[in-house]
């Protein structure tokens, strides 16, 4: 089962931002962050002239925003279980964190599919199993193997 691409990279991405949440390189690096953008916004000493105006708050950074997501799994899960009582070990919590990551995108997957699946019929390739789709591609110049290629996995459509 291989999922959309988007939602393969968003869950590597966020299985990433989860395993490296208390690496201390990743302390580091905020603290780096942060200490650049104080850098930046402070304003330069003048004598004359007005001054500038203060520039606000550091916006977040991608990676902060996909350490987000994990705690953002994390509290939907702790909301389920709360029926079950409190877990007071930080390494337990995380654990079944880490083991709620993956169905949670396949939760994903499986809402969009089946949104689609109401919506569209599914299209299906005709011909016999003997032929193989290799000799489809012989003879083509690249670009119009690549073109079919989109065709034949539906990135592209035929349809306006």
């Amino acid at each position: 089962m291989i999922p959309p691409i988007d939602i393969f990279l968003e869950l590597q991405a966020t299985q990433w931002a989860f395993a490296t949440i208390l690496s201390p390189v990743t302390r580091e690096i905020e603290q780096a962050s942060t200490e650049v953008w104080a850098d930046a916004i402070k304003p330069p000493r003048r004598k004359r002239g007005r001054q500038r105006a203060p520039r606000g708050e550091r916006p977040p950074t991608t990676t902060t925003a996909l350490r987000e997501e994990p705690k953002r799994i994390q509290e939907r899960q702790m909301r389920r279980q709360a029926g079950t009582g409190p877990t007071t070990r930080k390494k337990a919590r995380m654990s079944t964190v880490e083991k709620e990551i993956d169905p949670h995108f396949a939760e994903q997957w499986k809402k969009r599919w089946q949104a689609t699946a109401i919506s569209s019929q599914g299209a299906t390739w005709r011909t016999k199993w003997e032929q193989t789709p290799l000799a489809l591609y012989e003879g083509l110049p690249k670009h119009a193997a690549t073109a079919l290629f989109l065709l034949r996995s539906e990135i592209i459509g035929l349809t306006g």
